[in-house]
């Protein structure tokens, strides 16, 4: 199942946001001085110049866009000392017209965003190549297939690569160079995560039993898609620090410390040498 895709009676991503910008912001420089990415945390991104601001998706289902596309500016920055945001809406315009059409498109609605997944969007990144943000903003809506003018640059990707949850080893080794892609149930706990807090655990017992029920009728999970940042350890229990596209209210400043068995479907980008 990709990330964020939701059917039946699981809840559906619908957040909004008044005036957004169409482009994203940089990283807010006095984030790394506050004591929520300092206290327990083993190590994190944040302030390392390499991460963006938090962001808002609003009303559209692409939350693995924002993941996938801010992964892919983050290796870069670390690598290249520079920092520029790809388009999500590039991806959400012209994904399937180069790949097959799943069944369920056709229901969409004619400027609709659509649930489709991080590793999508890496292959995307490696067949097509991804423009600046600059030059495809985002609208907060699905639209035509735009191509990239001629002589604008086109930022592609080498390849990707999946994770086992359970090396954390490698992660921990990764995470110093990069974040990592992941996804989360898309429960109400978790869209309602406020706080510093607090560590996120995963679904209450009764959303874990309305997912098994919704399963059970042949239905699929709804994930939601979110970028590691960093990890820790607090009062015994090890949790990734996660920065989210629900903009600066959710979790803390946008960011959350979540159990690290919650998170699945762990993936990253690998760069052009």
């Amino acid at each position: 199942m990709s990330s964020c895709r939701s059917t039946g009676k699981m809840p559906e991503e619908r957040l909004s946001i008044p005036g957004r910008p169409s482009c994203s912001k940089p990283e807010d420089e006095h984030l790394a001085e506050d004591l929520f990415f300092k206290a327990n945390i083993g190590f994190t991104l944040v302030g390392k110049q390499c991460l963006l601001g938090v962001d808002h998706q609003g009303h559209c289902s692409c939350c693995w866009a924002f993941a996938s596309t801010e992964a892919i500016t983050a290796a870069h920055a670390f690598k290249n000392k520079e920092t520029i945001p790809l388009s999500k809406q590039q991806l959400i315009d012209c994904i399937f017209t180069h790949y097959k059409k799943p069944s369920w498109f056709a229901d969409l609605g004619p400027k609709q965003c659509f649930p489709s997944s991080c590793t999508k969007a890496y292959e995307f990144a490696t067949d097509f190549g991804i423009v600046e943000e600059t030059q495809y903003p985002f609208t907060e809506q699905r639209g035509d297939c735009k191509g990239p003018s001629p002589g604008v640059k086109i930022f592609k990707i080498k390849g990707f690569d999946r994770l086992k949850e359970t090396n954390k080893r490698k992660i921990a080794t990764l995470l110093r160079e990069q974040p990592i892609t992941c996804a989360a149930p898309f429960v109400p706990s978790l869209r309602d995560h406020r706080g510093k807090e607090i560590i996120y655990m995963g679904p209450t017992q009764s959303e874990t039993e309305e997912i098994e029920k919704h399963k059970a009728k042949g239905g699929n999970e709804a994930m939601h898609a979110m970028l590691i940042v960093g990890y820790g350890k607090e009062d015994g229990v090890e949790f990734y620090l996660v920065k989210n596209s629900w903009g600066e209210d959710w979790g803390y400043k946008g960011f959350a410390k979540i159990k690290c068995s919650v998170l699945s479907r762990l993936s990253y980008p690998i760069l052009m040498e």
